[in-house]
């Protein structure tokens, strides 16, 4: 199991009959007039809070889809979908799926932030394309060749699928995983015709991301 994080600080207000109390002792001690009877108005002090990526304890595996995770600011984490080769089809054109946050915390799609990995080539007459969107809790992913002409597979090693960005608005914490479609369509990964290849399968466990103290 794997966790990244990063910090920042978020600002404590004292409690007023505290301000009171040390506002009273300041006098005693000829810190403040003897004139001066309240308390100063905001005593700020600061408190960590730190970023986590933590992936499943899913071990990598040949033809699985799992995410990772990388901490970029104290607000942002770079989601990445990865699959581990050998891969047992060498005819993979595409993939389609959702991702759904769960918890007290709903990290929010950074706009325009997907990029498509090196996982689908390109040949001749193909380029390569990848969409998120978010409704709620939810996010879409697809990713494609485009322009016809065959899939790919993957060798020994490890690659990426698509990347995107999220932001923690709040403290919380918020576990992501893949999951069907509201039609009921399962992730999945698909050859030039659009059927799915059942060999590869989708890390059926969740990550999570949060933003704590």
């Amino acid at each position: 199991m794997t966790t990244r994080n990063g910090g920042e600080f978020a600002r404590v207000r004292l409690a007023r009959p505290l301000l009171a109390a040390v506002a009273a002792v300041m006098v005693g001690t000829g810190l403040l007039a003897t004139g001066c009877h309240e308390a100063p108005p905001d005593i700020l002090f600061e408190s960590p809070l730190t970023t986590f990526f933590t992936e499943s304890s899913t071990p990598d595996a040949p033809d699985l889809v799992r995410l990772r995770g990388e901490v970029i600011d104290n607000q942002t984490v770079l989601v990445e979908v990865v699959v581990t080769g050998p891969t047992t089809s060498s005819d993979i054109y595409s993939f389609a799926f959702d991702l759904l946050f769960s918890g007290d915390l709903t990290p929010q799609y950074v706009s325009g932030s997907a990029e498509a990995g090196d996982f689908l080539t390109a040949g001749p007459g193909q380029d390569v394309v990848a969409q998120v969107s978010q409704s709620g809790a939810r996010l879409t992913v697809g990713v494609t060749k485009t322009g016809g002409g065959p899939g790919n597979g993957l060798g020994a090693g490890q690659a990426t699928v698509v990347s995107f960005r999220v932001t923690l608005p709040e403290a919380g914490r918020a576990a992501i995983r893949f999951a069907a479609d509201p039609q009921g369509r399962a992730p999945a990964a698909l050859d030039p015709s659009g059927n799915p290849v059942p060999s590869i399968v989708f890390d059926g466990e969740p990550a999570v991301i949060a933003r704590q103290a």
